[in-house]
């Protein structure tokens, strides 16, 4: 009916509540150096319904499990952690799983279960934390779960959803919102997270699953790398890892999908990002290059909304299964430098340009060289066209100045592109259509005068060793998704 808290000895004295099976119900705060919920064949359940509930301290990192086997035991068990009706949350913890295994336990195949349901504001800061994850033992693919509250921040090393042996059902561990929403601030820029959703590194015939499922939520993130699918080649079932993003800002250094550990086709890997709102930055994107040895191997980006700001999608390679093609279905892809402060930078696409909808979005900031006063965006395939804003940032180009936007390997033509957003001022753009060295063309927009003037426009381009001149197309309202 009241408070289970720790005394006053901080890191020199430790309190642990394991509640390895059975039922406990706090009516007040807990407040804990270590718990554990429900372990080895055994089914527990806490709730606790104070304002307060905390696990470690700043001083002394701890362990925190819920739903955990270490023995050999043929028993399927549910552990159960209820903390939706506390107000603040805290936890300092070295290793936190929910559904695991650690090692080698024996040739028995009972489950652990587990589920946590968070509070309304939750703080977690973790080295290692782990959704149903099992190098020995088949988990049967249940739904281990972290059920996030209304505002969570989560710094770790590794964050891993749907780990070894998880089952290879849609959810065999998800990290994922209730029903009410909410906002997951995961990583700083000083410590971002290794993510991966997915994630087998053993060889068995029994597969994992893992799904971030921020739908429904706001997800905030700083990634070091996020790798969605991944296995070796002698794991021969099915590993597969969905991530889904549609609100907030995430920074990637770099997103993997669907990796292989060699050219061998053993078992199925399958990874996909759904993007459908938010802000996306990443410094590479990448669909591995074995991926699509076997039929049922999939990589895909499934981009309906949302802004993108990538530096490579795809990768320069000899072999040519690292080539990666961009559909974009909604959204806006912009280039970006990457770097806090300065928004100006270039996007190469290893493969096809698709803007089947949305807008490719060009930055202009000054004069001086393609993609340092303005974007580029390179397409080492094709780019068949589509809706081009323009976007002057506190500048207004001179008659005549002229700007190489788009770099494309594959043909184009100067209609191509519809030119939206921007004017130059009392002028308007020209699209003109020059050599790229090495094959292609160079799509050149250039501030003209308006259909008046366009005498002018001949003098002020004389000499720029044109292939193609057209006016764009008429001009559609601006504005912003």
């Amino acid at each position: 009916a009241g408070n289970v808290v720790q005394g006053t000895g901080g890191s020199t004295s430790v309190s642990t509540v394991n509640v390895d099976g059975g039922t406990m119900t706090v009516g007040g705060d807990l407040i804990v150096d270590t718990l554990r919920v429900a372990l080895n064949g055994r089914n527990a359940t806490v709730t606790v319904a104070g304002s307060t509930a905390q696990v470690g301290d700043a001083a002394y990192a701890t362990t925190f499990f819920v739903g955990r086997r270490t023995v050999d035991t043929g028993t399927t068990f549910q552990g159960t952690l209820d903390l939706s009706g506390v107000t603040d949350f805290t936890a300092y913890l070295d290793e936190f799983g929910v559904g695991t295994i650690p090692g080698s336990v024996g040739s028995l195949q009972g489950q652990p279960r587990g589920v946590v349901i968070l509070a309304t504001n939750n703080v977690i800061d973790a080295r290692d934390i782990r959704i149903g994850d099992s190098p020995s033992v088949g988990l049967g693919g249940v739904n281990n779960r972290i059920v996030l509250g209304t505002a969570n921040t989560v710094t770790a090393d590794t964050l891993t959803v749907g780990g070894n042996k998880s089952g290879s059902s849609a959810d065999g561990g998800s990290l994922e919102f209730g029903t009410g929403g909410g906002t997951l601030d995961l990583g700083t820029p000083s410590d971002p997270v290794d993510v991966f959703v997915g994630r087998q590194t053993v060889g068995t015939g029994g597969g994992a699953a893992g799904h971030l499922n921020m739908a429904g939520g706001t997800f905030n993130a700083y990634i070091d790398q996020l790798v969605i699918g991944t296995k070796p080649d002698n794991a021969a079932g099915t590993t597969k890892g969905v991530v889904t993003f549609e609100a907030g800002t995430v920074h990637a250094d770099s997103v993997l999908l669907g990796e292989r550990t060699s050219d061998a086709s053993g078992g199925i890997i399958q990874g996909t990002f759904n993007f459908s709102g938010g802000t996306l930055y990443a410094g590479s994107i990448l669909k591995h290059a074995y991926n699509g040895n076997d039929s049922r191997d999939v990589a895909d980006f499934n981009w309906t909304g949302g802004t993108l700001h990538v530096g490579t999608f795809g990768k320069d390679d000899p072999d040519p299964r690292w080539r990666f093609n961009l559909d974009q279905d909604g959204g806006i892809l912009a280039p970006d430098s990457l770097t806090p402060g300065n928004p100006i930078g270039t996007t190469t696409i290893w493969g096809d340009y698709n803007q089947n909808a949305g807008e490719l979005e060009i930055q202009i900031a000054g004069a001086g060289t393609a993609g340092v006063d303005y974007d580029l965006l390179v397409v080492e395939g094709n780019a068949p066209g589509g809706d081009l804003r323009v976007e002057l940032l506190g500048f207004t180009p001179d008659l005549g100045g002229s700007f190489d936007v788009l770099e494309v390997a594959g043909g184009i033509s100067p209609g191509d592109w519809n030119i939206i957003g921007d004017q130059p001022g009392a002028h308007t753009w020209t699209q003109v259509l020059l050599d790229r060295p090495g094959g292609g063309n160079i799509l050149r927009l250039t501030a003209v005068p308006e259909p008046s003037g366009l005498a002018l426009a001949g003098l002020a381009l004389g000499g720029l060793g044109l292939i193609g001149l057209r006016r764009r197309k008429a001009l559609k309202p601006q504005s912003r998704l």
